[in-house]
């Protein structure tokens, strides 16, 4: 699995069964930057995702971006991760259906963008599916607890595969 644009691993993203920590597990999150890749259920590449960057109070952007927004909930504030998506496969797929992107609290709570919807710029559920090498960036806003927003991760999985890689939040 990639670890970041500058270093690589001999390892495969969900394939590793050793009971040591690798880079990319929730203990030990990726740092911003890394990139992750999703291998299909036979091993091949599927996807390349670059965690670009986090930010964890985008109350303001979401406030302007559109007057139907709502606040975020008591204790909470909205967050975006900004991420460059890459296709692997062979046919083609929606980066914003077969990807998710989810915050996990340093309380061990799950954070998604379907509980507060929100509409932000760019968002990676607007971005069309994408064919073989194909690219795109795009945002993931998610409303998130804002005790120790710092200390958590945001979890990457793929649809209908049992694999998840973890980045840090900050």
């Amino acid at each position: 699995m990639p670890i970041s644009d500058q270093q690589q691993t001999d390892q495969n993203y969900g394939t590793d069964d050793s009971p040591e920590q690798t880079i990319g597990d929730r203990a030990q999150p990726a740092p911003i930057g890394s990139t992750a890749q999703i291998n299909d259920s036979n091993g091949d590449p599927l996807w390349e995702v670059t965690l670009l960057e986090s930010n964890l109070n985008v109350n303001e952007l979401i406030a302007s971006e559109n007057q139907f927004n709502s606040p975020p909930p008591a204790g909470f504030q909205f967050a975006s991760a900004k991420v460059r998506v890459t296709y692997l496969g062979a046919d083609s797929k929606a980066p914003g259906w077969d990807l998710t992107l989810k915050f996990i609290s340093s309380a061990g709570t799950t954070h998604d963008e379907f509980d507060v919807i929100v509409v932000g710029p760019n968002n990676l559920s607007n971005v069309n599916e994408l064919y073989n090498g194909g690219t795109a960036t795009a945002n993931v806003y998610v409303a998130i607890p804002i005790m120790d927003s710092a200390k958590g991760t945001w979890r990457l999985t793929s649809l209908f595969l049992d694999t998840e890689f973890y980045f840090a939040a900050s």
